[in-house]
């Protein structure tokens, strides 16, 4: 089972300049900031070996891309209490370990990997999601990012973030989240429905 989402381009409001001001503009001014990564499809295959669901994700970066595709965020928390990770074990699964930060009451049990050189990072956040650390620049395409679970398919939110440190230091103002004329990393990040472990006792997709 194959399933793919890819997005339309967004549009930002443009700063109007009052008249007779001149505009000092440097090649790191924030206010010329552009991201955008929504030409970017991610597209998931689904299947069960070895009694588990493996979720496969491929993730392409057009060449029309303004920016670099950083993370990329699966979510995978549970509204009702998750006792499962007691009979669960990751290594059964996959061969490499990861991080794990997430609090296993809420999260479905899931088990996380990369095809070597596909990803920097792998792991499970603080917020629950599956995290997937990229770098991916535009007109590339990571491949073999995978979820290993018990569960079966039901519709998942993702994220995919951009880098904002393109410049390669920090070049925003101490201020700069209470000046609505400078873009912000929420500004480009990316979010969508695909298909992701269910959780324990859920009716899945």
């Amino acid at each position: 089972m194959k399933q793919s989402h890819r997005f339309s381009k967004f549009h930002f409001p443009v700063l109007v300049l009052l008249a007779g001001t001149i505009p000092v503009v440097s090649a790191d001014d924030p206010r010329d900031r552009d991201e955008d990564i929504s030409a970017t499809s991610l597209s998931v295959d689904v299947r069960q070996e070895n009694g588990a669901w493996h979720y496969t994700y491929t993730l392409d970066a057009p060449a029309t891309n303004k920016g670099t595709v950083l993370f990329v965020n699966v979510d995978l928390s549970c509204e009702q209490p998750v006792t499962a990770w007691e009979i669960f074990d990751p290594s059964m699964h996959i061969k490499n370990a990861f991080d794990d930060f997430s609090d296993h009451a809420s999260t479905t049990p899931t088990a996380i990997a990369a095809a070597w050189g596909q990803a920097y990072d792998v792991g499970l956040t603080r917020r629950n999601d599956a995290m997937f650390a990229l770098d991916l620049a535009p007109g590339n395409t990571a491949i073999g990012l995978l979820l290993v679970s018990p569960y079966g398919p039901k519709a998942r939110t993702f994220r995919l973030r951009p880098d904002f440190m393109v410049s390669g230091r920090w070049d925003y103002p101490m201020d700069a989240e209470e000046r609505p004329n400078i873009p912000s990393e929420d500004d480009f990040t990316v979010t969508g429905v695909i298909d992701g472990p269910a959780c324990p006792g859920e009716k899945i997709d």
